[in-house]
């Protein structure tokens, strides 16, 4: 056919045609521009844009754009609505094609009016729709088959296969076409399948799988499927390969339940907000963190309505920024003023962090907060911060805060102030012979009246083993010595009250208007304090002496009259040996004090009837040195400090707690020891009844050599003896 034979049967053509290039007319036949109501000169300078209603422009973008921006698809039917130069809305079903027109790419459009189309459907389907049902059917990304029933539906022969489905299931179609399902798929029926398009076949009645997986020896994976029945009877599957979904839901499952597990584990307390601020879950840390039940107990609460967030904060918090803070809250007062369902009690502290949760867009969806309880670490650095400026044993504030205070008060514009100066009397001597814990129940006694002396503005410190400071702000003369005399009375009523352990309390004071020097009115008060405790000195120890007396009384020695029985003999002896009155002397102290250090021995190895172990033995000798700590801390007792601590001491060095041996052994030693031991034999102990008085002479000249000096225990023997015959 020659060309020009060709374009007479276009233009000819009752359908509407044209040819589109670089978006231009570059051909329309007669139809076509009747239909556009344009004349051909008009329209060769038109673009096909010019006639589509502006709704419709963007179905029919891609077949007007230029060459290099259009998309590679052959052909497409599209309806839209064509606007002619009358204005007239026509609705019309456009078939767009590619060719080549004139030696360049072009686009074929066919165009009929929808009254015509619809007819030509009644009559047929056109050959151009028929194609590109086609494509669609083989180019879908879901897997499609068509069946026939045979034998009355026992079976289902496969008539149709798209190339997805050979996708899917790994064959070709042409393997597939006029097979049996059940021959293609050998597993169909093992897995519910088959009964499934026996079923749709019978009643007509689509049905959906959403997931189930097939296998065989060619395919495996998890199918979605839809079957349906066709006009013709033919059954229709429609199916899709979900087996990645399907790992990846899995996955998703697993990272879910990961968090899950995390979420309810985790010590830290956490809890997510919904973008509105109202509480969706907590985890158990969250709940037990606030005394809550379950979760369900406080579901919607609103975090952004939390009167613990600081305003400021909150504002930050909606700004899109996430907060950390650190508060405390008062479980009683949410319970009481705010009907808080919680079971906890008192204040905890709690450090808190919220995290606004955003999309992509930076649209907020929810918060997560995460929070810990720090009351132990809160409490601990309070502790830690009160240790650092109080004294753990008295309460009191420490030397550094004193000093802090000192320094504090040279920079403030007080008018005066004074310092008290405190020294608690016959502190060591009690820590050496009643033990520290009675030292330390006498500090915390002295600390305990100083402090109720006092106002509560004054600042009361332990600045030292055994002393204490008052700073006495905007304090005269009259003041200080008041409070000094606050403390006498104090100490007078305290002592009443517990005379086992007698208080006494040195002190001095200054007073000065220059408050910028306090190291000076510190070097004032501390100078009178050192005069003071001069002068008590000596009452204070005897004071001291006088108490260890009087426990040493509780003791079973002392309730028998073991001291007075020796002070007697001893007194004796020394006349029966012509000894000098400083000796004499010597010996009655020693008789009444030898043992005075057994008031620093546990009473329970004191009273212990069965036999003492060599610990518990090496524990009592040390009654001699504490003895020895006493004597010389009482000017008293002095001259007889040495005697008290060699009065254990044998003649061949065996003794104790120095091992010295004869001579080296002071003469009273020697004297006492054998008194000693003698009294004690002939009379009744707690854990023994008396010797006869020959035994326990049998008994010293048993131990003359070992224990007792020789000479002295045979004069002894002899001036008992002696003074048996004077009592016959």
């Amino acid at each position: 056919m020659m060309e020009s034979d060709a374009q007479e049967m276009l233009d000819l053509s009752p359908l509407p045609l044209c040819v589109i290039q670089n978006g231009l007319f570059r051909y329309a036949n007669r139809s076509m521009v009747q239909l556009s109501g344009y004349l051909w000169e008009e329209m060769s300078h038109l673009t096909l844009e010019k006639l589509i209603f502006p709704g419709d422009l963007f179905s029919v973008h891609r077949w007007i754009a230029e060459p290099g921006n259009q998309e590679q698809i052959e052909g497409e039917q599209i309806r839209f609505r064509l606007l002619n130069s009358r204005g007239q809305v026509i609705q019309v079903v456009g078939f767009f094609r590619r060719i080549a027109f004139q030696g360049a790419p072009g686009v074929l459009c066919q165009i009929m009016e929808e009254t015509e189309f619809a007819h030509g459907e009644n009559n047929g389907v056109h050959p151009l729709e028929a194609i590109r049902l086609r494509e669609v059917f083989d180019y879908l990304s879901c897997a499609v088959a068509v069946y026939e029933a045979v034998a009355d539906g026992d079976d289902f022969v496969i008539k149709d296969f798209n190339l997805s489905a050979e996708r899917i299931d790994k064959i070709e179609k042409k393997v597939v076409m006029g097979k049996p399902l059940s021959y293609v798929f050998p597993e169909i029926k093992k897995w519910g399948l088959f009964e499934v398009f026996q079923r749709v076949w019978r009643t007509g009645k689509a049905e959906h799988i959403p997931r189930y997986i097939y296998q065989d020896a060619r395919t495996v994976g998890w199918r979605n499927t839809y079957v349906f029945k066709l006009g013709t009877g033919e059954l229709v599957s429609v199916y899709d390969d979900i087996t990645q979904c399907k790992q990846a839901e899995e996955v998703l499952k697993d990272s879910e339940k990961r968090f899950r597990e995390i979420f309810s584990q985790s010590p830290i307390g956490i809890a997510i907000y919904n973008g509105d601020g109202q509480l969706m879950d907590a985890n158990k840390a969250c709940l037990d963190y606030f005394g809550l039940p379950g979760v369900d107990a406080v579901k919607g609460k609103e975090l952004l309505n939390n009167f613990h967030i600081p305003k400021q904060l909150r504002s930050q918090l909606l700004d899109g920024e996430t907060i950390k803070f650190v508060t405390d809250i008062s479980f009683d007062r949410l319970r009481k003023k705010y009907t808080f369902p919680t079971t906890k009690l008192g204040r905890c502290y709690f450090d808190f962090l919220i995290t606004p949760l955003k999309t992509e867009r930076n649209t907020c969806y929810g918060f997560l907060m995460q929070v810990q309880d720090i009351t132990a670490q809160k409490l601990a650095e309070e502790q830690l911060k009160y240790l650092s400026l109080h004294d753990s044993l008295t309460g009191s504030f420490n030397r550094a805060y004193f000093d802090q205070e000192m320094k504090r008060i040279e920079e403030s514009r007080l008018d005066s102030v004074g310092i008290i100066m405190f020294d608690i009397d016959g502190l060591k001597l009690v820590n050496d012979t009643l033990g520290h814990n009675a030292g330390d129940a006498l500090l915390v006694a002295g600390a305990n009246v100083i402090k109720r002396c006092f106002r509560a503005g004054d600042i009361i410190a332990r600045i030292g083993g055994d002393e204490f400071g008052v700073i006495l702000p905007n304090s005269d003369q009259a003041a200080a010595e008041t409070g000094c005399q606050r403390v006498q009375d104090a100490v007078s009523c305290h002592n009443a009250n517990n005379p086992e352990l007698p208080l006494s309390i040195s002190m001095g004071y200054a007073v000065s208007s220059d408050v910028k020097n306090t190291a000076n009115l510190l070097k004032q008060a501390d100078d009178n304090l050192y005069r003071e405790k001069l002068y008590r000195r000596q009452n204070a120890h005897n004071a001291v002496i006088q108490t260890l007396m009087e426990a040493l009384k509780t003791k079973d020695f002392f309730t028998q009259g073991h001291a007075e029985r020796l002070a007697l003999l001893a007194e004796k002896f020394a006349q029966f040996l012509d000894l000098g009155q400083t000796t004499r002397n010597h010996l009655h102290l020693l008789a009444q004090f030898h043992d005075i250090g057994k008031v620093g021995i546990c009473d329970s190895l004191l009273f212990k009837t069965e036999a003492l172990t060599p610990e518990e033995e090496t524990e009592i000798q040390r009654h001699c040195e504490i003895g020895h700590r006493i004597a010389l801390s009482a000017p008293g007792l002095a001259s007889v400090a040495d005697l008290i601590l060699k009065h254990h001491e044998w003649w061949n060095g065996e003794g104790y707690p120095l091992g010295l041996k004869g001579v080296a052994i002071p003469f009273e030693c020697r004297v006492f020891s054998i008194l000693d031991a003698f009294d004690c034999m002939i009379s009744d102990r707690s854990y023994r009844k008396a010797m006869p008085v020959q035994d326990a002479i049998k008994a010293l000249i048993l131990g003359s050599g070992t224990q007792f000096d020789p000479f002295l225990a045979n004069s002894f023997v002899e001036f008992v003896e002696r003074e048996l015959k004077t009592t016959s």
